[in-house]
This record gives C-alpha cells, structure tokens and sequence, in this order.
C-alpha cells in the first residue's frame, strides 16, 4: 500500500490543523476514498482543498488509481465545495447507520481530474 492518512500541518507555523489522505473505508470499500478534516477554527482558510489535491495528485500519479471517492454528510456545504474543486461529482449514497443519514459519496475518475492533468 503507498497512501494513508497523512497530518496537515500550516506551512509557516508547523502547527497542526488536521488529516488528510488516502484509505478504503468501510462503508465504500469497493474504492479508495479521499478525505480530510481540518479543525474548526481554522476552515475556510484553503488547508482542506490544498491538501485534499496533493492527495488526488497522489493517488493518480503515484498510486496510479483509477477512480478515488469521497464520503460527505449532505449538510457539509464546505466538503461539498472541496469535492467539486477537486473535479468529483456525486456517484452515490451510502447509509450511515451512526448518524441516521445517508452519505453522499462524490467520485472523480482518472482522466477527468483537472487537479492533475
């Protein structure tokens, strides 16, 4: 395997602000999910959409996938923003027995990424 969750960190501080990576989640695991969470007080800020390209770079230059999903609650408008600049467009839903809810889960494929090519 050559992806995982890696930690996002500010460029100038060295701080922490959140996750960001590659893995197969258990309620999609047909494909490898992009995600990310960014700490509250710092979203809108762009640490979510730079990290979450380096990651779909990485996934389809490195690792060399196909198609990669992301799994987003219906109401994370700022998720859904950062799957449509990243070229995904909704593929699905899944449910999510912990919240009561089913998921969106937005997929970009290979050629279409323009965070890539």
């Amino acid at each position: 395997m050559r992806y995982g969750i890696w930690a996002v960190e500010d460029r100038e501080s060295g701080r922490f602000v959140g996750r960001c990576g590659l893995q197969v989640h258990r309620l999609w695991p047909d494909d490898v999910e992009l995600g990310w969470g960014i700490d509250p007080e710092l979203w809108g800020r762009g640490y979510a959409s730079e990290a979450a390209t380096a990651a779909l770079e990485h996934a389809f230059e490195t690792v060399a996938l196909p198609r990669v999903v992301s799994i987003v609650h219906p109401e994370n408008i700022a998720s859904i923003r950062v799957a449509e600049k990243l070229g995904e467009r909704p593929y699905g839903t899944v449910y999510w027995a912990n919240g009561d809810v089913d998921l969106t889960v937005f997929a970009v494929e290979r050629r279409a990424n323009p965070a890539v090519d």
